[in-house]
């Protein structure tokens, strides 16, 4: 039997905590499903993820202000408050009655989101359907990731369809199911 010195492990400075091992067990899981099944099917779990995130989100929001629906300036602060939250740094850069554009320096995945551009399905379904179901309809276009390389974030939510536009949005309506 080993009878030696007690090491003192908490005079180690290791960097864990709760925080980084979730943000590093939903890296993994993400990185393990795109070596498995690919990009896209990766991107398919992470937006059922985020549907259900969005759910409780929409809710504590709804809740904490009392209102059912919010206006397009009122719904661009809700998504940069919880992305500021979370660790991100939205921005609003323009809101109309058409569309809200915010911008974002500082993902809430930090740089280990870099090279995994799936992980951005999370913050187009969580912005999707928190906007769909307050608004009825979200149309979703990340011109620019820091996943991808970019050094920032740009995220167009449309309010409305806009059928003679030809960008390719990710599209999200009201869950009437709720």
């Amino acid at each position: 039997m080993d009878s030696g010195q007690k090491l003192n492990l908490h005079q180690i400075p290791i960097s864990i905590n709760q925080s980084d091992f979730y943000l590093k067990t939903l890296i993994e899981l993400n990185s393990v499903l795109e070596n498995f099944v690919g990009e896209s099917e990766s991107a398919a779990f992470m937006n059922h993820v985020a549907q259900h995130l969005s759910d409780l989100f929409l809710n504590m929001y709804q809740t904490g202000t009392e209102k059912t629906q919010f206006t397009p300036h009122q719904l661009a602060e809700v998504l940069v408050d919880l992305k500021r939250r979370i660790g991100g740094s939205f921005s609003i850069i323009e809101v109309t009655n058409k569309h809200i554009v915010l911008g974002n320096t500082m993902c809430p995945f930090g740089n280990a989101v870099l090279g995994r551009p799936s992980m951005c399905q999370m913050t187009a379904t969580v912005f999707g359907k928190i906007v769909a179901d307050s608004n009825g309809y979200a149309g979703i276009k990340i011109d620019k990731s820091i996943a991808n390389g970019d050094g920032h974030c740009h995220v167009k939510i449309l309010l409305e369809p806009d059928y003679n536009d030809t960008e390719v949005l990710r599209e999200y309506f009201h869950d009437v199911q709720q």
